[in-house]
């Protein structure tokens, strides 16, 4: 029994070890990308938002934005140009 569960274990570390090693070259690459592209970019955000999360993929940056009433946004910008992609919001559900 033991020997089922310290292979169950060593196999889910590996995994774990694989995704946070791949996760941080990622995450490398974007900051990469956003050193050389060398000018500043002005991005606008909505009127009183604060920056809640921010990943960078594939050369674009996913931000978690909140406003001053709880609302909150998802903006996707592209890090080599600096221009805005995409914002979204997201709403409650309501029953």
């Amino acid at each position: 029994m033991f020997v089922v569960v310290a292979g169950v274990v060593l196999l889910f570390g590996t995994a774990a070890f694989i995704y946070l090693f791949l996760e941080k070259r990622e995450s490398d690459r974007a900051a990469e990308a956003l050193r050389q592209t060398g000018a500043a970019s002005t991005v606008v955000v909505p009127d009183g938002a604060r920056i809640v999360d921010l990943r960078f993929e594939q050369g674009r940056v996913l931000t978690h934005l909140r406003d001053e009433e709880g609302r909150n946004f998802l903006m996707l910008v592209d890090v080599a140009s600096g221009r805005r992609l995409g914002l979204v919001v997201l709403e409650p559900e309501t029953p």
